[in-house]
């Protein structure tokens, strides 16, 4: 648990009593007959829909979209001419680009100087004159000018022209968010005419039927247009039932510049089928009569592999037209219903998790809840798991201009990191797929700039990047040019992530190692100031300065605010995360006792005379009061730093900051942060309603705002109804996810609480607040708690968390955990946890004891009270009933699942405080090329690739030149890569030739190759060595060995 989740638990525990002692039977904590709550939430789910009287005019943003996480499209609902505006989320110019210069570091050094000799000025006049100069010399960290940021290209138009439509009534354009679909309905005459469109993610096609209710015969011209800018670049054709429209991107970034076999390919096909009628091909267009129904399928793929590999299929990308072809024929060979009900299947999987309603959803309340369901709706459509490393942008995935606004790029100083924030209370984790992908790419370029522009390890995100993951810094101003702290915030979302999902493969796998990178640069990043704080320097607040006594607006600075926030809240949660994966190599260990060593020298925040919080470390003030950004303010939204309980005296500033603020005329996430602030009619005053303008993400950031009114957890509590707005008297939520991997619903009526379930998948037990009161999920009549069917023995298991007791009594916890401890343990009392998983077995327990008596043992039994004794652990006096030890001890045959009983040994009594108790199981270690463990004789050259492991690995040609690993562990894999250049290789093991001769050549490269494996090793030190022979197979052109990774298990 963070420090002010902690914090919060020990105030609150405080306010409402010393101790709560609740006596208990021998039953089931959880409430009995609870089910949990079905993945799909009952709701009235054909109120969602938003209308319009006209149609959209298909040359702006106004359409309504469709999409399905691969490519998507703005349905403009017109009726002689609908204009459907196509865009697929990988289409950009530009190609992979090395914007890197070592040159700038010396302008680093330079502007780190200048800041430095500012700090420790004695007169204004000093101070001011070096920070002009700094802000002069900063520039010379800028990177390409102009600042080189791919654009997000569309694809084209799908056109069709609808004869006889003359004098039509009754129009409606309807987006049906529950079904995932666009409707445009119209009268001729007496006939009601019906055009349907939907994109299928199963299916990766778009659909569109027209149909009318009277069966009158329907004609119409289908078209595919290409931008007037790639007219002459691509190409339109018409065979039988099929429009093909093919198109080459500009390979250069300000999309303007054409080359043969350079720049990004699309392939696009448009297939029709009728009832009835005729389908005839002509001048690239489908022309079509007499049809009393009809429908078009389309799909689109691109060229785009990945940033590091040039996009043209000629320089390695893909070749989309077979990928289309392919996609186009399995679509075809189904029907309508088949597609729509394939589609609305997979799309309700994720949409109908949460359901949402208040007042009735009726009146004043209903735009709020309809926006907000739309920005899920635009969120599950734009972001799905499983396809491409591109995660939304400002737009979202949809478009129609040539060149988007700002490019279309991925902005970090806000906008991803809050767009990104709606998914997890909304149940949609898995929508963070593309995010998670995208962020490793950063990190692989990322890596490359943190060296070669900073000199530093780790891994560093700019202002912003694009589909090619560029990480050299930008240029234009030092407001954002040289920011510096983004993939921190990243950071923040992916160990967010965990906290809502508790997969702990995640964390390990993805999130972790990535975090280590981060805090890596960060360390080399900061510096120590004249106050003895460690500061980033040089440090900037994005897109805003301050003003100097002159009045010149000035940049640059050491330790921004958001820079200390992030920096903060990335070493928090390193240090939480290594405790959570027991990270103990020797590298992890010294990176965290860095980080440990390094968090509290950090700059505080600081409170300026108006009772704000600062922007900057400085008593200068922002030369633009009402500035769009508040990012000296994200410390309460959307971190988790300010809280009322936690820190009340910057809960109070950060209240008095976002009044001077103001809207600023766009700010986005005011709404989000007075939610956080517990001011529930202050957040709706400022949320925006109704899908409307250009910035997706606008939505997506305002919506996010919504859940955080009804649920928050930041503070390591559920708290229910913490910033109810006065005017939402009743109302209910389900489906709602909290911190924990919780997952809640809940009502209330004349705005006061009524019910909540809280299901618990992992098994653990919050704590619960409601207004200034901590509920007790066992004994509230209000609380419906429902534990999962079965729980990790590898998660923290909290003791209060039983099936079954005897003799026991709960107490409110003073330790870490969720608040409750066992207390009034006496010999053979027990307590029993059913159904824990042990996978292939637990080789350790350790529990969380407290005592001020005489101690005494834990037996840890399976089955029964007096079942397979798997291990006994001895609890010491500890001289307190809040001094609190962690004992250890080894289990045997503790495997596959079990019930467990925990039974208590001891003469007199009480005995101890039992909090909570964990097992511990061998471990897979997996080690990258890069790791310190890993060392190397000779020459060894680092590469990054993205289908290796992490994205790198090593590689010597010379004979002889040897990696080699020292490891504990009783198996052992050598990861390394296949391809037409690679050698033989020998493998010894302590000292042992192995195996010899194996064979790294494959025409084809084939990354993560397993090249050596040995299993059954004795649980002691061993070393493998992996030597390069020089020699070959002779179908390779070299005798490279790669190293990608290690992998063993450890006990």
């Amino acid at each position: 648990m963070k420090k002010v989740g902690l914090i919060s638990i020990l105030v609150s525990s405080l306010l409402v009593t010393s101790l709560i002692s609740v006596e208990t039977s021998n039953q089931a904590h959880a409430n009995a007959g609870s089910t949990a709550l079905p993945v799909q939430k009952t709701g009235n789910w054909d109120d969602l829909k938003i209308n319009w009287t006209t149609p959209a005019s298909g040359t702006d943003f106004n359409g309504a979209p469709v999409g399905n996480g691969y490519f998507g499209a703005k349905v403009s609902g017109g009726v002689d001419s609908e204009i459907l505006q196509l865009s697929d989320k990988t289409f950009h110019s530009g190609e992979p680009f090395n914007g890197y210069n070592p040159n700038r570091k010396t302008a680093l050094d330079a502007t780190r100087s200048l800041l430095a000799q500012a700090d420790t000025a004695t007169t204004v006049t000093y101070r001011e004159e070096k920070l002009k100069l700094a802000e002069t010399v900063a520039k010379g960290m800028w990177g390409p000018s102009p600042t080189y940021y791919a654009n997000f290209l569309p694809i084209g138009r799908i056109v069709l022209d609808v004869p006889n439509t003359t004098g039509f009534t009754d129009y409606n354009r309807e987006l049906h968010l529950d079904k995932a679909m666009v409707t445009t309905k119209y009268k001729v005459g007496n006939t009601t005419y019906t055009r349907e469109v939907f994109a299928s993610n199963p299916d990766r096609v778009m659909v569109i039927r027209m149909t009318n209710d009277r069966g009158q015969p329907m004609s119409m011209t289908a078209k595919m247009t290409l931008p007037a800018e790639m007219n002459t670049h691509g190409t339109v054709s018409s065979s039988g039932n099929e429009i093909q429209m093919s198109g080459t991107a500009p390979y250069d970034y300000d999309a303007t510049q054409w080359q043969n076999g350079r720049g990004m390919t699309f392939d696009a096909r448009l297939r029709a089928r009728t009832t009835g009628g005729t389908i005839t091909a002509a001048g690239g267009n489908l022309n079509i009569s007499g049809a009393t129904v009809i429908e078009l399928l389309y799909v689109d793929a691109t060229s785009y592999k990945d940033p590091f590999t040039n996009p043209n299929p000629s320089q390695g990308g893909n070749d989309p037209a077979p990928i289309v072809t392919a996609i186009m024929n399995a679509a075809f060979a189904k029907t309508y219903t088949q597609l729509l009900n394939a589609h609305q299947a997979d799309y309700r999987s994720l949409f109908r998790r949460l359901w949402t309603e208040v007042n009735g959803n009726s009146g004043a309340s209903r735009p709020y809840t309809l926006t907000y369901q739309y920005a899920r709706y635009t969120t599950i459509a734009a972001s799905r798991a499983s396809t491409f490393d591109r995660p939304q942008n400002g737009n979202g995935m949809w478009h129609y201009a040539w060149k988007p606004l700002f490019n279309g790029a991925h902005w970090f100083n806000e906008n991803v990191e809050k767009t990104y924030a709606l998914i997890e209370t909304g149940n949609l984790s898995e929508s963070g797929d593309p995010l998670w992908k995208y962020i490793k790419n950063l990190a692989i370029n990322g890596a490359n700039a943190a060296q070669i522009e900073y000199g530093s390890d780790g891994w560093m995100v700019p202002h912003a990047s694009d589909v090619w993951a560029q990480t050299h810094l930008s240029s234009g101003g030092n407001e954002w040019a040289i920011w510096t702290t983004g993939g921190m915030w990243l950071m923040f979302n992916m160990y967010d992530h965990y906290r809502f999902t508790q997969d702990k493969s995640f964390l390990r796998d993805k999130a972790f190692p990535l975090m280590k990178g981060s805090a890596e640069f960060v360390l080399d990043l900061l510096v120590t100031n004249k106050d003895g704080y460690l500061v980033t320097s040089p440090s900037t607040s994005p897109e805003a300065k301050y003003a100097l006594s002159d009045g010149t607006k000035i940049a640059v600075s050491q330790g921004s605010t958001i820079d200390m926030t992030l920096v903060r809240e990335l070493f928090e949660n390193v240090l939480e995360a290594g405790g959570i994966l027991e990270a103990d190599s020797p590298a992890d260990v010294d990176l965290l006792d860095r980080v440990r060593t390094a968090l509290p020298k950090l700059l505080p925040y600081q409170i300026g005379t108006s009772g704000e919080i600062k922007e900057w470390n400085n008593d200068y003030v922002n030369s633009y009061q009402s500035h769009r950004h508040a990012s000296h303010l994200i410390g309460v939204g959307f971190l988790d730093q300010i809280t009322k309980r936690g820190t009340p005296n910057l809960f109070n500033a950060t209240k008095v900051s976002l009044t001077m603020r103001g809207s600023g005329g766009y700010h986005p996430d005011s709404a989000y942060m007075w939610a956080r602030l517990n001011d529930g009619n202050q957040a709706v005053s400022l949320a925006d309603v109704y899908p409307t303008g250009q910035w997706v993400n606008e939505y997506l950031v305002r919506a996010a705002y919504y859940p955080e009114l009804f649920v928050q957890s930041h503070t390591g509590e559920i708290e229910l109804l913490p910033s109810l707005p006065s005017a939402w008297t009743s109302g209910e939520i389900t489906g709602v996810k909290a911190r924990g991997g919780y997952e809640l619903s809940m009502k209330w009526a004349n705005g006061q609480l009524v019910s909540a379930q809280i299901d618990s998948p992992t098994g653990t037990v919050p704590v619960i607040r409601y207004g200034n009161q901590l509920l007790n999920p066992f004994t509230d009549s209000r609380i419906t708690f429902v534990r999962g069917n079965s729980q990790s023995a590898f998660n923290q298991i909290e003791a209060e968390n039983y099936d079954s007791q005897s003799g026991l009594q709960l107490e409110t916890a003073l330790d870490k955990g969720t608040g409750y401890h066992l207390a009034s343990i006496d010999n053979n009392d027990y307590t029993a946890y059913n159904n824990v998983d042990f996978g292939s077995g637990a080789v350790s327990f350790s529990a969380r004891v407290a005592s001020n008596g005489p101690g005494g043992s834990i037996e840890v039994r399976l089955g029964s009270v007096a079942g397979t004794l798997a291990g006994t652990c001895t609890v010491p006096s500890t001289a307190g009933w809040q001094a609190w030890q962690t004992v250890s001890c080894g289990v045997t045959g503790a495997a596959g699942v079990q019930n467990v009983f925990l039974v208590y040994k001891g003469a007199g009594g009480p005995l101890f405080n039992l909090n909570w108790f964990q097992f511990k199981q061998s471990s897979t270690v997996k080690l990258d090329d890069r790791d310190s463990r890993i060392t190397h004789s000779g020459t060894w050259t680092n590469y990054n690739k993205a289908n290796d492991y992490l994205g790198t690995e090593k590689y010597t040609g010379i004979a002889g030149n040897y990696a080699e690993l020292t490891f504990t562990g009783t198996s052992i894999k050598f990861i390394s890569m296949k391809q037409g250049n690679m050698g033989l290789v020998d493998v010894y093991l302590d000292g042992v030739l192995d195996q010899s001769n194996i064979d790294l050549y494959s025409p084809v490269g084939i990354g993560q190759v397993i090249a050596y494996s040995k299993t059954g090793l004795s649980n002691a030190s061993h070393t493998i060595k992996i030597v390069n022979k020089g020699t070959k197979n002779p179908s390779s052109s070299g005798t490279i060995t790669a190293i990608d990774a290690f992998e063993y298990t450890a006990s």
